[in-house]
């Protein structure tokens, strides 16, 4: 579809696929989520909180603008009744887990491409393939927890190189 915007051309809360912006400008979308195939619209990273009203972290009804986080997005897990459970594999910008919050990677890959703070809970298979925070941060804060999968095999602590250590580490596996 196309649009032609006369005056202003900045939007927010919006999600936009298939679309071709007209006007010569470029409509600026803040807080908006780009289902692709658009040109002529520039799509900024939003900063996304997590509601919790269910575990599943890509359920877009979690997420308080209404989508999960994308690739260059923030995400923040705040303490709900719910923590956000992976079913496949996250990259986000930056991640922050609030105090008496936690995220459940679930043998799930995780990788953060600028900050990490874990102020909560980060609880692991140790079967994960790949845990890649960007260099700088480190894991002085808050906990990792290694659950296991459950049929007693090996746990694989992550090594996050050397002089970073784990602040808070539990192994509990059944």
């Amino acid at each position: 579809w196309k649009i032609d915007p006369q005056g202003a051309i900045d939007v927010a809360f919006v999600d936009v696929k298939d679309s071709q912006n007209m006007n010569g400008g470029v409509i600026s979308a803040a807080s908006s989520q780009n289902s692709l195939n658009n040109s002529g619209w520039s799509f900024g990273a939003s900063l996304l909180t997590w509601l919790g009203l269910t575990s599943n972290w890509s359920d877009a009804g979690n997420w308080d603008l209404g989508y999960a986080p994308l690739s260059g997005d923030a995400a923040v897990i705040a303490n709900t009744a719910n923590n956000p459970i992976l079913s496949g594999a996250v990259t986000v910008n930056n991640l922050t887990i609030n105090s008496e919050a936690a995220i459940d990677l679930n043998g799930q890959d995780l990788t953060v491409t600028s900050a990490f703070v874990n102020n909560g809970t980060v609880k692991l298979l140790g079967t994960e393939a790949t845990i890649a925070l960007a260099y700088g941060n480190d894991t002085d804060s808050g906990t990792w927890e290694y659950l296991g999968d459950g049929t007693g095999s090996t746990i694989t602590l992550k090594d996050f190189g050397s002089g970073t250590d784990y602040y808070n580490l539990i192994l509990n596996s059944s």
